[in-house]
């Protein structure tokens, strides 16, 4: 059984929008496999004026998914990035994969929206995973429209930091080539 990275963002405040970033970072080193999941979750328990009251943690892991689901559930998220709704996530030279999301808060009358995406990159080996939520976006409030956009200015930043390489397609060599 594998093991994985866990990372988390904090909120950051953009204009009257939160962004709260979430990164995984996939070490291959560690031997993280397809459909392995490893939950960490920690926290403090404090009185009002700040007064430590107790502390929890609390970690497992398993397969959840065969290799064979992983790889089939990759490729329809790249497809979302490819070819649907999460298009305006697409870096060229990547394979990304993600999943746009448009939820209304309660009341529903409110007209109030929380929106977001989830990417990860490549599509055939993940070694990072992002999300974007955007909590009541003023104007155009869709996830493939607001979120996925900043998913693929912050990937277009951190892949190459981390050395992940853009692929060249037989289509883009033969142009180079020429």
């Amino acid at each position: 059984m594998g093991k994985g990275i866990f990372v988390t963002g904090t909120g950051t405040d953009v204009g009257k929008t939160y962004v709260t970033g979430l990164i995984i970072k996939k070490i291959k080193e560690n031997g993280m496999t397809p459909g392995y999941f490893k939950a960490a979750m920690s926290g403090n328990e404090r009185e009002e004026d700040g007064t430590l009251l107790g502390s929890f943690s609390y970690q497992d892991g398993r397969q959840i998914v065969s290799e064979e689901v992983s790889e089939t559930m990759r490729d329809i998220l790249e497809k979302v990035v490819s070819q649907g709704g999460g298009k305006r996530a697409c870096i060229e030279g990547y394979h990304i994969g993600g999943k746009t999301a448009t939820s209304e808060t309660l009341p529903r009358s409110a007209n109030k929206y929380i929106s977001s995406f989830l990417g990860f990159v490549p599509a055939e080996d993940p070694q990072l995973l992002g999300l974007c939520i955007i909590n009541n976006p003023q104007g155009i409030y869709y996830g493939g429209t607001i979120c996925a956009p900043v998913m693929r200015e912050i990937f277009e930043n951190i892949l190459p930091y981390l050395g992940i390489e853009k692929e060249i397609t037989e289509n883009e060599e033969e142009t180079m080539l020429r």
